[in-house]
């Protein structure tokens, strides 16, 4: 009998490592951001597809992106507290399984229930979940909300509180540094950054959203250090813009001209997210007739790699790398010490091929290296 518990202790004293070592080696999805703020001097938003609404008078106000989807978010009403639509739409030119689609082309929706305005949207792919920011409600027991729903099936979970200041305008996922960025409104006309973990606990927050010259924000999206945000400029006769913020710096370091192929008609840029290294998606609704259109660009991109060792030196860690360049990190161990692993992205390598030094070539995406 003493032995069997004894072995059940060891047993159980394994199960538990085991759970913390996966959870500790959870990976953290990460991605190249824009280089500098200025890559939208220049920049050309080019059509890329477009969609008809679902509902008579529905109205697209939010987009993000999935592995496989673009989702929209189609608003019923602002008056009333009809079910909106949640669609998405295909991100690539194949679907999950391989087969051939229309990028860009539906792909599946669900209406469910009432978002409020749905003014901002977000994935998390931590959790396989989307964040659905509210915006002005109609029902006072939503205000200062957000609303979660499955990224797969679309269908709602839960309703989550943020902030009792005011209402929350929009959000997104800060990959760099695995946490929420939500703006919130504090009044009809201020506006401020709040920065969260992934259970919705406040770790930092900054003041000082310029919304003068549209009085309130259509969306933003977080590409690296930086959140782009699309102010609303429908009440003024001024062209549409782009606001470039820094989040570390925690200030705007540029606001620039935003264009939109083709646009002959009413045009309202309403969400915007990243799709891919330097490359964006704007969601936007035209009239006469309404439809549901998408715009890319395509801009500089910037890669870091991160370096950790123990027991040695290494090359320091490097924010802004240019992409399909080459960077090498060395590495040397203390006396007394020689090495024993390394691992890059998490998949241990043959130190006998890289035996002092390991070189990332044709920078696609961020990387991270650990020399033990």
């Amino acid at each position: 009998m003493k032995k069997n518990t004894k072995l059940n202790r060891t047993t159980a004293l394994v199960l538990a490592l085991l759970i913390l070592v996966t959870g500790l080696l959870q990976t953290v999805p990460v991605s190249a951001g824009i280089k500098e703020a200025d890559v939208f001097l220049n920049s050309n938003w080019s059509y890329a597809g477009e969609s008809t609404p679902f509902e008579d008078g529905g109205w697209l106000q939010a987009i993000c992106d999935t592995e496989n989807y673009i989702i929209g978010v189609e608003n019923a009403s602002n008056t009333s507290t009809d079910a909106d639509t949640l669609v998405a739409f295909y991100k690539n030119d194949y679907d999950e399984n391989g087969n051939p689609v229309q990028k860009y082309g539906y792909a599946k929706h669900v209406t469910q229930m009432d978002y409020e305005h749905c003014n901002g949207m977000t994935y998390d792919p931590v959790n396989g979940r989307i964040l659905i920011a509210g915006g002005k409600p109609l029902k006072k027991e939503n205000k200062g909300c957000i609303f979660i729903v499955d990224s797969e099936s679309l269908e709602y979970i839960e309703k989550v509180k943020i902030t009792d200041e005011g209402r929350v305008s929009a959000v997104d996922y800060w990959g760099k540094t695995n946490q929420f960025v939500f703006l919130i409104g504090t009044t009809q006309t201020t506006f401020k950054f709040v920065v969260t973990d992934l259970n919705f606990n406040v770790v930092d927050e900054f003041d000082g959203l310029d919304s003068s010259a549209g009085n309130t924000f259509q969306d933003f999206c977080i590409s690296g250090d930086y959140a782009i945000c699309i102010p609303f400029m429908k009440r003024t006769n001024k062209e549409d813009t782009l606001q470039v913020y820094s989040l570390t710096e925690q200030r705007l370091v540029g606001t620039y001209g935003l264009a939109l192929e083709g646009e002959d008609t009413y045009g309202e840029p309403e969400s915007i997210c990243e799709i891919g290294p330097g490359e964006l998606l704007i969601g936007s609704m035209l009239k006469d007739p309404n439809r549901v259109t998408f715009y890319t660009t395509k801009v500089a991109a910037a890669f870091s790699v991160r370096t950790n060792v123990e027991n040695g030196t290494v090359t320091d860690s490097q924010q802004v790398l240019d992409q399909g360049t080459d960077f090498t990190v060395s590495y040397e161990p203390e006396e007394n010490f020689e090495l024993k692993e390394v691992w890059v992205d998490g998949a241990k390598q043959n130190i006998l091929e890289h035996p002092t030094e390991y070189t990332f070539t044709d920078l696609q995406d961020d990387h991270e290296i650990e020399i033990v």
